[in-house]
């Protein structure tokens, strides 16, 4: 099967063109930036915290001692849940959990797989839903289940590239912290993550399930791991701002749309603040650190019980070839373009590895390759309908799965080496 053409003005490469052209720019110009910030200092890093939110966040590249809390947690509230419904308590129910990568309008895609799979008929109800990017966009609709399914579709089919970010004027370009005003993108969010769906979400994690999403913290270059849920939980005014924030901070494509700047104090109460963007700079998709061994503390604290991993990969996992000009900016588009393909690889690799050391059975779904990328901008509505439709169709057959990640098939003694090219 070929493998897709792509123009080097295609809107993935056309973003990371101008991101390039603009630092050259300021680099030359050398212009005051428009934002002044009081950075937290490397000595208080690790201990810097959100007013009112001290148990909300973990580094998410370290055993962090609070997310395993919070696991254990989740299994005792599960346990009651149970015993409410008088279910008894000696063996935990099965589990499935999804894992949703970043990728932009390609989201369109995962929005589409989750309402087909509605469709089939065993969509399952997650125990735990981790997002990256626009896959911390998708994972609260995910979370909350079937009833989401209709405004999952309409922001995925319906939304422009106006809806999401304008292009800032030539000062704001040379002084600013981003390329793209996102003042649309923020409406959007407060839109549609509204104070009752955030309810809702608090009262599923009472129940012991888990909604997690993925920033990372610039300064300290870092991922960083945030519990939806307990956010939803809090009695604090600010809840919903946070919340929503933290879902800005995980689709702020560096230098395309502005970070978020979180107001932090550190234990001798100063304040600074921090820096967060899109989470796919550290990873572009997670279910827990690699080292952190889940299914080992579900034993401990819920019973033995089978369990599933999903993984929904917004984009194509093969190779594409294009024929890159001589110039700066499309060889450094080109170059940040492949390196997110690598990573994404690399962590589909770590968590079917994950998988297997855990006994859990492994699912992925990804763009078919043949499914061309025809859009003329970002948040092209047509193309993303396009991708929702195909996503859609495929998963309601029950034909969308993929149970080994094509990189981690071992060849068997009678397979010939590949020849180069």
């Amino acid at each position: 099967m070929d493998r897709p053409q792509r123009s080097w003005h295609n809107p993935d490469t056309m973003l990371c063109s101008r991101i390039a052209a603009l630092i050259l720019l300021t680099l030359l110009v050398g212009c005051g930036p428009l934002t002044t910030r009081n950075p937290v200092p490397l000595r208080d890093i690790d201990s810097a915290t959100i007013p009112g939110y001290a148990h909300v966040r973990f580094w998410g590249d370290v055993i962090d001692a609070g997310l395993q809390r919070s696991f254990e947690n989740s299994w005792e509230q599960e346990r009651a849940e149970r015993n409410a419904r008088h279910e008894g308590d000696t063996i935990a129910p099965e589990a499935s959990f999804l894992a949703i990568s970043g990728g932009g309008e390609n989201g369109a895609y995962g929005a589409g797989v989750l309402c087909g799979w509605t469709q089939a008929g065993n969509r399952p109800n997650f125990k735990i839903v981790t997002g990256i990017s626009t896959g911390a966009l998708i994972g609260p609709l995910a979370f909350l289940g079937p009833a989401y399914d209709a405004q999952l579709k309409k922001v995925y089919t319906t939304v422009n590239m106006d809806d999401v970010a304008v292009l800032r004027g030539f000062v704001d370009l040379l002084r600013g912290d981003s390329a793209y005003n996102t003042a649309p993108l923020v409406r959007l969010v407060k839109q549609n993550f509204t104070h009752q769906m955030i309810d809702q979400i608090a009262i599923e994690h009472r129940k012991g399930r888990r909604l997690f999403v993925g920033t990372t913290n610039l300064d300290a270059q870092r991922p960083v791991v945030w519990d939806m849920g307990a956010i939803a939980c809090s009695n604090r005014s600010d809840r919903d701002d946070l919340f929503r924030n933290v879902l800005l901070a995980s689709a702020a494509i560096p230098g395309a749309f502005s970070p978020v700047y979180l107001h932090v104090v550190t234990p001798d109460g100063k304040t600074y603040d921090e820096l967060h963007v899109d989470g796919g700079v550290t990873r572009e998709m997670f279910l827990t650190p690699s080292e952190l061994h889940l299914i080992q503390l579900r034993d401990a604290y819920g019973g033995r019980a089978r369990s599933h991993l999903y993984v929904i990969r917004n984009s194509r996992l093969e190779p594409e070839y294009d024929s890159i000009p001589p110039k700066i900016a499309p060889i450094a588009a080109r170059a940040v373009y492949t390196l997110i393909k690598a990573q994404s690889m690399g962590d589909i690799l770590q968590m079917y590895d994950q998988a297997m050391a855990s006994g859990m059975t492994f699912q992925l779904a990804s763009i078919p390759p043949d499914l061309k990328d025809t859009s003329k901008s970002m948040f092209d509505s047509k193309y993303m309908t396009a991708l929702f439709n195909r996503g859609y169709d495929l998963s309601r057959a029950g034909h969308q799965w993929q149970q080994i990640p094509d990189s981690a098939r071992r060849p068997s003694s009678t397979t010939h080496p590949a020849t180069r090219p």
